[in-house]
């Protein structure tokens, strides 16, 4: 029972036990030891937005053609509803963000901006390929392959496969050595006064604002409040089986039993969930949104431009197609976003991933409950819309009692 729970714990043991042993070790590192760990924690920072294109390229362009084999209408409803879906959930902390953040009374230590530690390597990653421009060349190349009737491509199944595989191997040996670079500069600069005092504030308004959100995407879904309740009772099993795994794909048995259970469509659910799994992220989105935006008044005392703040949404809602379903994941997609759209330096980008990692398991739980819901509305549409075609067979969606 204990070596289950380690077992599955696994990313949030060794990610703790990273974050706390840099606090004990601090007192005892020479500034020497601290320099060196803090560059090899700025290095794996640039490696990892130099891979970022590399990484997400075959996610996005293989979950659209498999979307893609479902049907047309299906198609064009989950990637429309999931991409409106998402960029909500980074809109509405902007929408609260004028009044709520300053309320969070947040400030940089006077000597955080000091630039105390410089990397031991003189050298510079750049990536070959924007985020933005591989998002787009991903959307382009998922929709032709689907518009030419092509099932399968084996080329990006192949390439998905291996980044699933590096990732879930290195992840978890990667992720600690950065953090503890990074919470060692952190500690010697004094931003982790921040993370345990200011963002408890937000964490709890986040919490609240996501629980809220949640249950009016139930509603629009059932459109009766008890009829939702009861939507969400039967969603909430899956979502604690989820703050356990951290991730929404090996919850997805969970997700889809429970779906089947409250549209009584175990094929829909099946559909919907599986082809959503990886890319709506309600629950993340809202939390890395207000901790993105809390991060930013922090360090300017002012939010960023609405102008600014609605491209970088956009390319983030966009970029969630390329997910990956692993605990920690996704800081991969939104790093290389914070730099070149919102400016981020490497102190800012340290608190949002400790943060990102930290909000896993209630991320999970979260995203969890947004598919639940999710599935009930593309229901309703569904219904409104009377019939759907699927490639080899016709799948008409039937007017169901509610439980």
């Amino acid at each position: 029972m204990v070596m289950n729970y380690i077992i599955k714990h696994k990313i949030l043991l060794i990610t703790l036990i990273a974050a706390s042993t840099p606090i004990i070790a601090n007192q005892y590192l020479t500034l020497d030891h601290k320099i060196f760990l803090f560059s090899v924690s700025d290095l794996i920072r640039q490696i990892i937005i130099f891979l970022v294109p590399l990484i997400i390229f075959p996610y996005i362009a293989n979950g659209i053609l498999n979307i893609g084999k479902r049907g047309k209408l299906l198609f064009f409803i989950i990637i429309t509803g999931v991409f409106v879906s998402n960029t909500v959930s980074l809109m509405i902390p902007y929408a609260l963000s004028g009044v709520l953040v300053p309320l969070f009374n947040v400030s940089v230590p006077a000597d955080i901006s000091q630039d105390q530690f410089k990397s031991c390597f003189s050298f510079s990653i750049n990536s070959i390929l924007s985020v933005e421009a591989t998002v787009l060349i991903a959307v382009v190349v998922g929709s032709i392959l689907f518009l030419l009737s092509i099932d399968r491509c084996e080329f990006l199944e192949k390439y998905s496969n291996l980044v699933t595989k590096v990732l879930e191997k290195f992840m978890p040996l990667i992720l600690p050595i950065y953090i503890f670079g990074s919470i060692i500069e952190s500690l010697n600069k004094g931003s982790m006064l921040v993370i345990l005092s200011t963002f408890l504030k937000m964490i709890l308004v986040v919490l609240i604002i996501q629980a809220i959100y949640i249950m009016f995407l139930f509603f629009i879904g059932v459109g009766d409040p008890k009829k939702a309740w009861k939507k969400i009772k039967t969603a909430l099993e899956p979502a604690i089986v989820g703050f356990s795994t951290m991730s929404s794909l090996m919850t997805m048995p969970f997700t889809i039993q429970a779906a089947e259970k409250n549209t009584n469509d175990p094929e829909l659910s099946k559909v919907i969930i599986s082809s959503t799994v990886n890319c709506h992220d309600v629950g993340d989105l809202i939390f890395l949104s207000m901790a993105v935006l809390t991060v930013f008044y922090m360090y300017n005392l002012s939010l960023p431009a609405s102008s600014t703040y609605i491209i970088f949404a956009l390319t983030l809602s966009l970029a969630q197609f390329g997910g990956v379903s692993i605990p920690g994941g996704g800081s991969l997609i939104i790093i290389p976003l914070l730099s070149s759209h919102l400016g981020f330096n490497a102190d800012m980008i340290n608190l949002i991933i400790i943060l990102n990692i930290i909000m896993d398991p209630v991320g999970t739980s979260n995203n969890i409950m947004g598919n639940s819901a999710f599935i009930l509305i593309v229901r309703r549409i569904f219904i409104f819309c009377k019939e759907i075609d699927i490639p080899q067979r016709k799948f008409t969606t039937k007017i169901f009692k509610d439980n």
